[in-house]
């Protein structure tokens, strides 16, 4: 059986996320540093989709391993309505 990467199992943090469940993010390993990305609609959501993360990461950290979290998520924020009067 293959064994997961800590991409795949940051994926699977997100997939858990209630905040970010329906959106599609990505996640990146380089060297010592996690890179998420992708679109969601306010930056509440961006925000909790990195503290997912962070919480994941939490022990792994204490143990020491290095790693930087990046966060690359773009909010699309609504466009205010115009009103056509």
């Amino acid at each position: 059986m293959d064994k997961e990467t800590l991409a795949d199992q940051i994926q699977s943090v997100l997939k858990e996320c209630p905040h970010v469940r329906g959106y599609k993010l990505s996640v990146m390993e380089l060297s010592n540093s996690v890179v998420i990305g992708g679109a969601v609609s306010c930056f509440y959501h961006k925000q909790m989709a990195q503290e997912a993360i962070r919480i994941f990461l939490k022990p792994l950290v204490e143990k020491g391993l290095m790693l930087t979290l990046i966060n690359e998520i773009t909010v699309n924020l609504p466009r205010p309505r115009v009103n056509d009067e």
